[in-house]
């Protein structure tokens, strides 16, 4: 992806709910979601959680509370990523973006 796409902070389309965004809007975020039983239209309903991939890389790792249970995100070097896990080393599927991305479809 060309440097200047990355760090200008312009979104070329209508992206909902920016005024809500408090990082750069293409920062590299992962999430996770736990859906329930709600649908509301153009939401995706349930408990979510986002990590900032450059505050994984300085930190290493954050253990936060989701859905009634500690999990951990952690920085893998060598994936160059953020992996999501229970706390035993579970892995827990996430989505990798841009920062606009998460508060266009969570709340």
């Amino acid at each position: 992806m060309p440097k200047s796409f990355a760090s200008n902070e312009q979104i070329i389309f209508p992206v909902s709910n920016q005024n809500q965004l408090k990082l750069h809007p293409k920062a590299i975020v992962s999430y996770i979601w736990q859906a329930d039983n709600q649908k509301p239209h153009n939401l995706f309903s349930g408990d979510s959680q986002q990590f900032v991939h450059d505050e994984l890389q300085n930190k290493g790792e954050k253990v936060v509370r989701f859905n009634g249970r500690q999990i951990r995100a952690r920085w893998d070097s060598q994936l160059n990523t953020v992996v999501v896990e229970e706390l035993d080393g579970t892995p827990i599927p996430s989505s990798t973006a841009f920062a606009f991305v998460y508060p266009a479809f969570f709340r």
